[in-house]
């Protein structure tokens, strides 16, 4: 009988009056072997969570498993790890994550913040959710899902805004590729997909603590989760992920494309790059040098031949200013090719970096100007990783955006999914020109027109037709809404919680003294 097994393990004890009241259960007497069994089994499940979520992201690419590898790690908390640690496992399995997606792939970058954020986050989450199992108990788990999707989303809202941080490890990144899923995000933003996300893991999870209380009722003294509620909250998930799902299918219809792009990546150039504290400073032999811009020249004119009106070249192609020196040959080169040429110059003596566009009859725009083609603007990689960067030069009438970026394929893979995301969330297109491994041009429907990947250098041309944008978006207008009504309610929970800890404090306190 199960009964009989838990007896072994198991010894239900009152708890004092006082306890019986904060808690409304009785909390267990459990024995040291089997105390130790439940952590050891909480643990690998809150690691297998942090995994499972890992694997979903670039380059590993898994997707599927965003919205269930935060399941392990929930269900080791409400159920598995014993309850005083029980923040342990959301510890773990939240800062295991972060600390897969940044130490395997953002160390190379040298910010040092990187290396200690999973740690800080682990540590935090620790000590907030060290409460939850008894909050959720008190309560019979009715607001775990909505409790669970506000303070995730509020969370990615705070880390949206930091230095180094903004929108990588959210959730829907791994989605960038599925762009009959993630045309919504023009509405409700990347956090509203997010929140689908995390909402799936947060019912599954629901169920999985439902079933597990079915099968054993009581143990240790945890509250039941109804499994009617369970299913409530099944179905109404279902509910919403299918309309999210139609109203993307709907959403997906585009116009034709009026303009052919191209971005050019050179692949094997002989300059070395040299890293300090501040900035990648290129340095390269003058003969050398001769011999690459020749060969750019050369890819960039059979790129014209193909009729592409606008090409984008990689960051710091240039070692000098442009609009200074050699300013007569890029202007004759363009006028004959006929086609709009962006591109990035790094002067290592000034250490001045910036993009420019030459037009077809040789005069440099600056970074963002109205062309035939468009109202073209360009814009670093690092601001992508950001939701407004993007929605401020939209706003002003930028309907065709280039990103020249040099970057190591890890970190490449990683952006290119931002790149996606904010096509779609301002409906714009996005050509992406790198100097060796990934390169893209993206439509303003978040589609892959064309790419490559690859983790040694490779030279590739890529050449689609887009459509241009248009700017006409939701979130365009609204900015990060949802994101923003999830920090209100994630402020609002904390405040509850705070109260409520020196209501019971102050409870305990009188009672103690009043005898």
């Amino acid at each position: 009988m199960p009964s009989q097994k838990k007896q072994s393990h198991i010894e239900l004890v009152k708890e004092s009056p006082e306890q019986e009241e904060a808690t409304g259960t009785s909390l267990p007497k459990i024995s040291f072997w089997w105390y130790l069994l439940r952590f050891l089994g909480g643990v690998l499940l809150a690691i297998l969570g942090a995994i499972l979520l890992t694997l979903a992201f670039p380059p590993y690419e898994i997707w599927p498993l965003v919205f269930v590898g935060f399941v392990p790690t929930l269900v080791a908390a409400h159920r598995i790890i014993p309850r005083r640690i029980c923040g342990l496992a959301l510890g773990l399995g939240v800062g295991g994550f972060l600390g897969g997606y940044y130490f395997l792939h953002y160390i190379e970058t040298g910010e040092a913040f990187l290396l200690y954020f999973p740690f800080i986050v682990g540590v935090l989450v620790f000590f907030a959710g060290a409460r939850q199992q008894k909050l959720h108990t008190q309560i019979r788990y009715r607001w775990f899902v909505l409790h669970g999707v506000i303070t995730w989303v509020g969370f990615e809202m705070i880390r949206g805004i930091i230095p180094f941080l903004g929108t990588a490890a959210f959730l829907a990144n791994p989605l960038y590729g599925q762009s009959w899923l993630i045309q919504p995000v023009s509405v409700f933003g990347i956090h509203g997909l997010s929140l689908i996300i995390i909402m799936v893991n947060f019912v599954l999870a629901l169920l999985v603590v439902a079933l597990i209380d079915n099968r054993w009722p009581g143990d240790s003294g945890e509250a039941t989760v109804s499994m009617t509620a369970a299913r409530r909250w099944l179905y109404a998930t279902v509910l919403i992920l299918s309309g999210w799902i139609i109203f993307s299918i709907v959403l997906k219809e585009s116009p034709p494309p009026v303009t052919r792009v191209a971005a050019v990546q050179p692949g094997e150039f002989t300059y070395e790059t040299e890293i300090n504290d501040k900035t990648s400073v290129v340095t390269r032999d003058s003969v050398q040098f001769q011999e690459d811009f020749d060969m750019l020249l050369e890819i960039t004119r059979e790129v014209a031949e193909k009729n592409a009106s606008l090409i984008t070249w990689n960051a710091s192609v240039l070692p000098f200013n442009p609009q200074i020196e050699g300013k007569e040959i890029l202007q004759d080169f363009v006028q004959n090719i006929n086609v709009y040429l962006v591109l990035d110059y790094f002067v290592e003596e000034e250490g001045f970096n910036e993009t420019s566009i030459l037009s077809p009859d040789g005069v440099f725009l600056g970074t963002t100007h109205q062309t035939l083609i468009g109202h073209l603007g360009s814009i670093s990689s690092r601001e992508l990783d950001f939701t407004e960067s993007l929605r401020q030069i939209v706003r002003e009438g930028v309907n065709v955006v280039t990103v020249s970026t040099r970057e190591s394929p890890e970190l490449g893979c990683k952006r290119l999914a931002h790149h996606v995301f904010r096509a779609v969330e301002n409906r714009v297109p996005i050509i992406r020109a790198d100097a060796q491994h990934v390169s893209a041009v993206i439509d303003p429907y978040g589609r892959l027109k064309q790419y490559t990947v690859s983790r040694q250098p490779q030279r590739e041309t890529l050449v689609a037709e887009i459509p241009l944008g248009s700017g006409d978006t939701v979130v365009v207008e609204w900015g990060d809404w949802v994101g923003w009504i999830c920090l209100v309610g994630l402020f609002a929970f904390v405040g509850r919680g705070i109260i409520s800890f020196f209501r019971e404090k102050n409870r305990r306190f009188r009672k103690h003294h009043t005898g």
